[in-house]
This record gives C-alpha cells, structure tokens and sequence, in this order.
C-alpha cells in the first residue's frame, strides 16, 4: 500500500545521511540507492524474532513501470525451514512513521503495518 509522505520522508532521511543538496526529490535518487531506502523502513518479524538481512527486490506491476509505491511490489523471500511446525506470526512493521499513519496513538509502539497468520505443515 502506499503510504502518503513516505517518499518524502524517505527523502529527507536521505539528505540528511548523504548532505547531497544537488538532489532535489526522492525520483532523484539511483534506483538501488531507493531499494535500500525503502526496505530499510521495514521491520519484519516471524513471531517475536526479528528477520534480518533481507534480500529486498522490486516486482514491477508491468512492463513499462518505474519504481516507485503505486507501480511497484517490494519484495523479499524469508527462508523459514529453521521455525517449528506449527502457527506462526509474520508482523511487518514500518520504522518511519509518517504523521497519517499512526495506528494506536495511546501507544506507538504497537504500530503495525501488517500481521498475518502461517502454518508449517512438515
């Protein structure tokens, strides 16, 4: 889904680490360069374990789209051959929180981006 100021904030998360003023907007920024940013957001969890050093692709809608929220899929694939068999949580959380995208305001830290549920069946 795509999140309204996102790319902004992305954006100025950028300026900020690289103080490159010659680049003025996020479709400025070197396509990998977007990549990174972009699953740099995301906190992904199977149940209460963190999943880190995910390999984050993007899935293009069609032929002729450029990356970007609203035509592309951002990807990743996570092994989960080490979890038991059984339920299991996966919770994707989002580390930028963009003023219009709070779900809980009593308590941020319960903001969620998505949940859902998975079995193993070995």
């Amino acid at each position: 889904m795509h999140i309204p100021r996102l790319e902004d904030a992305l954006f100025e998360e950028w300026q900020k680490a690289t103080r490159d003023t010659t680049i003025k907007s996020f479709d400025g920024i070197k396509a990998t360069e977007k990549l990174r940013l972009v699953g740099s957001v995301y906190e992904i969890y199977i149940d209460s374990t963190l999943i880190s050093n995910l390999q984050w692709m993007v899935q293009k809608q069609n032929e002729k789209s450029i990356f970007g929220f609203e035509t592309s899929k951002l990807v990743s694939l996570i092994d989960v051959s080490d979890f038991a068999r059984g339920s299991h949580q996966l919770i994707v959380r989002i580390r930028l929180k963009p003023k219009e995208y709070v779900v809980d305001r009593s308590d941020p830290e319960l903001n969620y981006y998505a949940k859902a549920y998975f079995f193993i069946d070995r």
